[in-house]
């Protein structure tokens, strides 16, 4: 729910203000001063910055402010259906992507299930007769693809490379430093924020509305992510990101009016069935571990018992 309304905010927001990089160095700030409150009110205890840790985390630090620039271009230039089939390439990236940058192998079973759920976001583009093709859309999509994609794998890197364990304190770090990086390209917005504000615009208005809510919610869909990552995979945490675009793209419909045909119902209900038929084969592989794993453990304890 968090993050279909964050996807909502983001689009009504960029709609009516052009300031991309104000609204996004916004809720990054946003989020960092509520990590402040919790700590105020003893809920969160922020960690200290060291320099070893700074070191590990530039290639997060870095591919999460291009991953968020390239996300926030690709909204203000698409629509909301857009904006999902351009994001879509985000699951076969996270495949090539896995074995290479993570050393894990991925399985034929669920390579196939994330094939379905591909198909399924190409029914859905076949259904699209009132598309609104925008090349700069497109391109800033795939660009936000491959850097999600990277994002994901990068987060799950980083768990292993850092004592702070916490993603609480992964997400500060990451919104305090892409904070600081951010703030100098905000004098290419300054003149024209200037005007909006002198002039009582409504698209500043609603800027400031927006920075709020939306970097509330940008924080709840932060820490859920982090989470998602370090337990489980930035490959299942691609499928689940999948899944809600699907729902996204419901809600908008009943939301904001955006059509949906038959052939994009089916292609709805092809990516839902992937995403289950997905869940099946992870746990299937779990249990056939598990098997494995018992067995040895047994061994094992039967020979320290010999000795």
């Amino acid at each position: 729910v968090t993050t279909f309304m964050l996807f909502i905010v983001n689009i009504l927001v960029l709609k009516k203000a052009s300031f991309p990089i104000t609204f996004l160095w916004g809720q990054i700030v946003i989020a960092s001063v509520i990590l402040q409150a919790l700590q105020f009110c003893g809920l969160f205890k922020i960690p200290s910055f060291k320099l070893s840790v700074i070191k590990n985390l530039v290639p997060l630090i870095g591919i999460n402010v291009v991953g968020l620039g390239l996300n926030t271009l690709c909204l203000q230039y698409s629509d909301a259906m857009m904006y999902q089939i351009a994001r879509s390439l985000v699951l076969p990236i996270t495949i090539a992507l896995t074995p290479i940058l993570l050393k894990e192998r991925v399985s034929l079973r669920v390579i196939g299930c994330c094939f379905i759920i591909l198909v399924g976001f190409g029914v859905g583009i076949m259904g699209e007769k009132e598309l609104r093709i925008s090349l700069k859309g497109i391109i800033f999509g795939a660009l936000s693809s491959l850097s999600t994609a990277l994002h994901a794998v990068i987060i799950k890197q980083a768990f292993t490379k850092i004592e702070e364990k916490s993603p609480f304190d992964m997400i500060y770090y990451n919104n305090v430093l892409s904070s600081l990086i951010l703030f100098p390209w905000l004098v290419f917005e300054v003149r024209s924020l200037a005007t909006a504000s002198k002039n009582h615009d409504e698209s500043f208005r609603a800027l400031l509305v927006g920075i709020f809510v939306a970097g509330t919610m940008g924080l709840l869909v932060n820490f859920a992510s982090f989470l998602q990552i370090k337990v489980t995979s930035p490959l299942t945490h691609t499928v689940a990101s999948a899944a809600r675009g699907v729902l996204q793209s419901i809600a908008c419909y009943f939301l904001l009016g955006e059509n949906i045909n038959i052939l994009r119902g089916f292609g709805i209900g092809v990516t839902l069935s992937g995403t289950i038929l997905y869940s099946l084969a992870k746990n299937y592989e779990r249990n056939i571990t598990m098997k494995q794993i018992v067995p040895l453990y047994e061994v094992i304890k039967q020979n320290e018992s010999i000795k």
